[in-house]
Order: structure tokens, then sequence, then C-alpha cells
């Protein structure tokens, strides 16, 4: 979804994916987002590190801080601002 006004050009992209720790999801945005927000549908918790121009990379971790290996559905949204 992208909206536009008068003043600024927003732009704002988000899903659903199923990744696992280190895994890339594509935002589907003309330039790399200014921010990135994950929530996972678990007690886990979902991060981006690297953000660029066409992904970004999901860090999935327990609830003890270790990496999740095997895939899981995480909620995300991207936006430029």
């Amino acid at each position: 979804m992208a909206t536009l006004s008068a003043d600024h050009i927003h732009c704002e992209n988000g899903g659903r994916a199923t990744v696992a720790d280190g895994e890339t999801i594509s935002h589907g945005l003309a330039e790399s987002p200014t921010n990135v927000v994950l929530q996972t549908e678990s007690a886990n918790r979902a991060f981006p590190t690297r953000i660029g121009d066409e992904t970004f990379t999901a860090a999935v971790v327990g609830i003890d801080g270790e990496p999740v290996d095997s895939p899981e559905p995480v909620h995300w949204q991207a936006r430029v601002r």
C-alpha cells in the first residue's frame, strides 16, 4: 500500500511470512524502509537486522534469547518516511 499527500510521499507495505532466524523477507518498497516492525504469533521475539533496498533480515529468538531455527509465522510492516 502506498499513500500520497501534497507534502510527502509515504510508502508502506506489510504482510505475513514464515521465517526462521536469519532469513530474509522482501518488502516490495521502492527504497529501503526507515522503519520495520515484526511480531511473531508465539512467545518468541522477532526484529529486523539488515534492512536493504529489496529485503530485510529477520532475527527470530526464543524467550531464552537463542536463535529459532525452525520457521514460524511473523507479521511485518515496513515503512518509508
